[in-house]
């Protein structure tokens, strides 16, 4: 199945909007954390099983979510992907559907508890802004998933000193001296990214352990794991300020 639907009235404000920008460089900027991003993937797929139905948040060109669910056995995938060049390109991807739509939003998508499992993988959440938003945003992932499905959420540490060195220290300090602002813009950065000659301003959110743990509560879910890799290598590292984060997150069944 390869149909698309579409959302319209994207407004330049929404931070995927740089990725419409860098849609058609997005394949070649993932081989630079290769070794990170397939070390995710290969944890993600001891988890899954060829009937699992699986839906992919914010999928990028839709590659990704393609390489994990053939490396599985999943023939019939669905893809979410608010950019509009970056749906043009996962459109293309064999047996998938894309839904042109963001994240908090999910208009269109599957009724409720649907998957087995739901990605929303490389900071993704760090593109919705707000700590509501993103709490919205991980209620409707919840509502998507099945009892005993499992949500796989991966964002960037901002306390990941192996990573980012000073800048993450100074982020340590930063949030003990002003913790009012650990669910506000405490996390937030602005970036240029230089692609094929051209400068992209670019913009998102950066997460604490901590920080999660409260969206997570918020939207009424649990972590079921949590899990660091390091940012350059992909093994898996014992300490929040070594690695990027990995969580597994269940619904709360009553």
């Amino acid at each position: 199945m390869n149909g698309k639907i579409e959302v319209q009235n994207q407004n330049e404000d929404k931070p995927w909007f740089m990725y419409d920008r860098l849609a058609h460089s997005f394949r070649e900027i993932s081989l630079n954390r290769k070794p990170w991003i397939d070390a995710i993937n290969s944890y993600i797929i001891k988890h899954l099983k060829p009937s699992d139905k699986l839906i992919d948040i914010g999928a990028g060109d839709g590659a990704r979510a393609r390489n994990i669910a053939d490396t599985v056995g999943i023939n019939e995938i669905e893809l979410v992907e608010p950019s509009a060049e970056m749906s043009k390109l996962s459109n293309t991807i064999p047996h998938s559907k894309t839904y042109t739509v963001s994240a908090e939003s999910l208009l269109g998508v599957k009724n409720r508890s649907f998957y087995d499992a739901v990605l929303c993988l490389w900071n993704v959440l760090g593109h919705i802004p707000s700590f509501e938003t993103r709490v919205k945003a991980i209620k409707n992932m919840v509502k998507l998933v099945k009892d005993d499905g499992t949500i796989f959420l991966d964002v960037n540490n901002r306390y990941n000193i192996q990573a980012y060195g000073d800048i993450a220290k100074n982020n340590i300090k930063n949030d003990k001296n002003h913790p009012e602002g650990l669910t506000g813009k405490n996390g937030d950065v602005r970036y240029e990214m230089n692609i094929g000659g051209e400068t992209i301003p670019a913009s998102g959110h950066v997460f604490t352990k901590e920080e999660l743990e409260l969206i997570v509560r918020e939207a009424g879910a649990t972590i079921d794991k949590t899990i660091f890799f390091d940012y350059d290598t992909g093994e898996i590292v014992n300490s929040e300020l070594e690695g990027q984060i990995l969580l597994l997150i269940k619904k709360v069944l009553t």
